[in-house]
């Protein structure tokens, strides 16, 4: 009974697999480059399940650039899912475009996010019109980042479909941050998670998320953190190797 429950709740995500970058007008906006991606394979998989300790279905495709030891700080996440027994099933979506998943970096800013930091990027997007004017971009990027991944077919699911998956889709920026109230809100709920801005930045690159990029600048430079790892940060994302302790 408890396999048959399993089955029946399943999720396929949709895309399967990241889309070519390559001779797309569309993704060039969205992307620094065509090289921005690496699509996301079976080693990528066991990298994954070990950063965050468990497996991550919804990932299809990683930072390409990739930390000094070759691993991908931030994955990609498909949009959306639907149930793998019924394709005419109800599609679901998904709240997360990107997922930081360098375990030193998730540290390093769950620790600046205690102490303030999304407070002080904020302060910092208010005092520097360029920064503010690629936090809303960021945010109005989503869903057409989300279509993109999606294709056409998919696209015009998900706008018949449930309200609540549409408005997910379509009508919010990254980690849920309503389109229709971005110009009222206060610029620190817009900012919300440094996680999802420095992830968006490690996936889309640093031209399209300044505040990302603003935010590992930081990390770098005032709080002395190796955003490119440390000499022995690898053994907590080497599947089969133990973590060394501290």
């Amino acid at each position: 009974a408890r396999a048959a429950r399993a089955s029946r709740s399943a999720r396929e995500y949709l895309p399967k697999a990241f889309p070519s970058l390559d001779a797309d007008d569309v993704a060039r906006e969205l992307f620094d480059d065509a090289r921005a991606v690496a699509t996301f394979g079976a080693s990528d998989e066991a990298t994954a399940r070990k950063q965050l300790g468990h497996a991550c279905a919804q990932a299809i495709g990683g930072e390409a650039r990739r930390c000094r030891h070759g691993y991908s700080r931030a994955l990609l996440y498909a949009p959306a899912s639907t149930t793998t027994t019924d394709a005419r099933a109800a599609l679901k979506a998904e709240h997360a475009l990107s997922r930081l998943s360098c375990p030193e970096l998730i540290e390093a800013v769950d620790a600046w996010e205690r102490e303030g930091g999304i407070h002080a990027v904020a302060a910092a997007c208010d005092a520097d019109e360029s920064l503010f004017q690629s936090l809303e971009r960021a945010h109005r990027d989503a869903p057409r980042v989300r279509n993109w991944l999606v294709g056409e077919e998919t696209s015009a699911r998900v706008r018949e479909g449930e309200t609540k998956t549409d408005f997910i889709v379509n009508r919010t920026g990254l980690v849920g941050v309503s389109l229709e109230a971005l110009t009222s809100q206060k610029t620190w709920k817009k900012v919300k998670c440094l996680h999802a801005h420095i992830a968006d930045t490690l996936v889309r690159g640093r031209g399209k998320n300044a505040v990302g990029a603003f935010a590992l600048d930081v990390l770098r430079t005032r709080r002395g953190v190796d955003v490119d790892g440390t000499p022995e940060c690898w053994r907590r994302c080497a599947p089969g190797v133990a973590e060394s302790r501290k």
